[in-house]
């Protein structure tokens, strides 16, 4: 069999897509509501920042720029310590570590946003805080470590940060990536993780994984919640090995097996954000009046890792942005 208008050729067999698409048909409870028209799975929007201390980044920048540089420019971060200075009206926040250390070390915040600058003009010397926002590294006039400010809030505690491996949301949100479970597809060269409960309600097979997140204990509830996993394998689905390179083809492709019945238009399609070390290509669509959206990602020249996600609530989209936020590819 040929799949035409795509620029790809599938493979017969059991194990193609189209499986994906039988099951949601089987699973899913059809009924007529409201979509909401944001892409939701975008991490982009939806930006996780790992927790980090003032004492370690500054220790990693004297004891070695290169490294520092490596480890925190262009990242993420929610960096915990006390208030050293606040000036220009909040514009600029001086962040230092809980201990004394010798110098006038500190990692500099600004914060470019009127709200946020507010929010920062209402801290003192001395408070304890916790800083989201981008590193950057630079040279000049000598070496240091600065953050574009996204939020700021009275941290808890006393401690310089929690364990390595803990996430934050802008919500509020802390994920502890040490306790999450790890899965994986094709001889465990892709990995992802998800919260332990998920294993309640995890479907598997050969060529995906269904999570039924609205049959959680305590969150079970009519309306759909689903993703799901799988991994497309050029080698395995291709014909024409050419066109392995073809990423959006493939997606295009991929979209079209498991919606056969959507009117489906591709004008707007990649939205693309390089986010976390990965291209996330999105697209969002209907299915049986919920609204469903898809995230892509290339495994090199590889295959394309996916994720399915139905809903009428999103209410573990953190869970998912977490899943995205530690995908793994080796091999």
């Amino acid at each position: 069999m040929h799949r035409e208008g795509s620029g790809t050729a599938w493979r017969t067999g059991s194990r193609r897509l189209c499986a994906v698409a039988a099951l949601l048909c089987v699973t899913m409870l059809l009924s007529g509501f409201s979509l909401s028209s944001n892409v939701t799975l975008d991490p982009e929007r939806n930006r996780i920042y790992r927790e980090v201390s003032a004492e370690e980044m500054i220790k990693a920048l004297a004891d070695n720029e290169a490294l520092a540089e490596k480890t925190y420019d262009g990242q993420y971060l929610a960096i915990r310590g006390i208030v050293k200075e606040v000036s220009g009206n909040g514009r600029t926040v001086t962040v230092a570590p809980y201990k004394e250390q010798k110098g006038d070390a500190s990692v500099r915040v600004g914060f470019y946003d009127e709200a946020l600058r507010a929010d920062a003009a209402g801290f003192v010397p001395g408070d304890p805080v916790c800083v989201c926002g981008r590193a950057s590294f630079s040279r000049l006039p000598s070496a240091s470590l600065n953050v574009t400010g996204q939020k700021i809030e009275r941290a808890t505690g006393t401690g310089a940060s929690g364990a390595a491996g803990i996430f934050r949301f802008l919500n509020g949100e802390r994920v502890d990536a040490q306790a999450l479970e790890k899965r994986s597809s094709q001889n465990s060269e892709v990995i992802w993780t998800i919260p332990g409960q998920w294993k309640r309600v995890e479907t598997v097979t050969d060529d995906y994984r269904l999570y039924r997140l609205n049959e959680l204990p305590g969150e079970q509830k009519s309306e759909p919640e689903q993703l799901y996993v799988f991994y497309f394998d050029n080698e395995k689905y291709l014909l024409d090995l050419n066109d392995r390179t073809r990423t959006t083809e493939i997606e295009k492709a991929i979209i079209k097996n498991i919606l056969p019945n959507e009117r489906i238009g591709f004008g707007r399609f990649p939205k693309r954000r390089d986010v976390y070390g990965h291209a996330f290509h999105y697209y969002d669509t209907g299915y049986g009046g919920y609204h469903a959206e898809f995230a892509f990602t290339p495994d090199q020249d590889n295959g394309v890792f996916c994720l399915l996600y139905i809903y009428e609530t999103s209410d573990h989209l953190d869970d998912i942005l977490m899943l995205m936020r530690l995908l793994e590819f080796r091999g």
